[in-house]
């Protein structure tokens, strides 16, 4: 909704009024999916569902206080947001009928979209009527529950003791466990510890790969003590490179391999999620590839690859010492894949490599 309605009375009415009551405290936030300015889809129950908080700050671009308010929002999005601890979620909701997109960039000099980074929702529909708003700006909290309470600018404030006190919710605390529940403010004692999988690295080139999924798989975040690291590279060709604290590969992803020099002997440790081999594909591009090896136990790499050979669509793949597995001439130089090591592999088309479950034998 973009209500003429509500710009009629709220002028008349901005700090109280008696026209239409909001939501009381305790209600169940109505469900919604807008799409905001950058085309990006919010279901609000989805954050919810998650175990997320959700902020949803009702404004017009021409409001002053909502202008002020935006300052202290971003910051609390900045905290707690997905750049902070992302356990909260901030939607700006411009409820008003005649603002354009571009207004809520640029209003009259205030730069909405210089202070805000947390998504802006213009094409509001009828939310703000199922929310009953009525005057600029409401903000409400809305729990993992679904319930809302109204907070004032005090309680934005302290929003993380407000959330402990209205929102208090029982689940996994521990950020390296495989069910964290980022919205618990309570342990539960539910926590289940993650995998834990330490990668021996030879000195010189080798290729690595994981089968770990953790919270933070920054390539410079992980690698950063370790001294012996030259260079890190994708199969793209783009490259960490620890002498100049430069990343451009940004993070680790389970399913890919790479290619690393060092001088010396070093190890490296990855604690989360388990990634199972049979529920995640590995995606091949056309040309070489460089990929993970997810299975606990090693296999020979001509079993594993017998299904692509079939295929017609594998020329070669490699080890990180340079041992070939060639199909054409029916070699395995490789012998077995194991984990924790990396593999380029050079197709002739897009196609897919699925492993079997560490239940079953090549």
């Amino acid at each position: 909704m973009k209500s003429k309605k509500i710009t009629s009375f709220i002028i008349l009415c901005f700090f109280s009024c008696s026209i239409m009551a909001q939501l009381p405290n305790g209600s169940i936030a109505p469900n919604f999916i807008l799409t905001d300015l950058n085309g990006n889809e919010h279901k609000l129950y989805n954050y919810l569902d998650l175990g997320k908080f959700v902020l949803l700050d009702f404004f017009a671009v021409w409001c002053a206080p909502c202008q002020s308010q935006a300052y202290l929002l971003e910051s609390i999005y900045q905290n707690y947001g997905p750049n902070g601890n992302n356990s909260l979620m901030i939607l700006g909701l411009e409820s008003e009928d005649t603002t354009l997109d571009s207004q809520c960039t640029n209003y009259n000099g205030f730069p909405w979209g210089t202070i805000t980074s947390y998504p802006i929702i213009n094409d509001t529909e009828e939310v703000p009527y199922a929310y009953n708003i009525n005057y600029y700006p409401s903000v409400y909290l809305i729990c993992p529950d679904k319930t809302i309470t109204e907070i004032n600018e005090s309680e934005i404030i302290s929003i993380g003791d407000f959330i402990s006190s209205n929102c208090g919710t029982s689940g996994c605390t521990d950020p390296s466990a495989i069910n964290f529940n980022p919205g618990a403010t309570e342990d539960d004692g539910s926590c289940q510890p993650g995998w834990t999988q330490e990668i021996n690295i030879p000195d010189g080139w080798s290729i690595f790969s994981t089968y770990i999924q953790s919270n933070n798989m920054n390539v410079q975040a992980n690698f950063y003590q370790k001294e012996e690291v030259i260079i890190i590279k994708n199969y793209l060709g783009q490259a960490y490179l620890a002498g100049w604290n430069f990343n451009g590969i940004g993070d680790i992803k389970f399913n890919q391999g790479y290619q690393i020099k060092t001088n010396g002997n070093c190890s490296i440790t990855f604690e989360g999620e388990y990634m199972d081999p049979e529920y995640n594909i590995i995606n091949l591009e056309n040309g070489w590839n460089m990929i993970s090896y997810l299975r606990l136990d090693p296999a020979p790499a001509n079993l594993v690859f017998q299904e692509l050979v079939e295929e017609g669509n594998i020329i070669i793949v490699k080890d990180g010492t340079g041992a070939a597995f060639l199909p054409d001439w029916d070699f395995n130089g490789i012998g077995n894949l194991e984990a924790g090591h990396g593999y380029q592999l050079k197709t002739n088309y897009p196609g897919t490599l699925t492993y079997l479950s560490n239940y079953e034998q090549y």
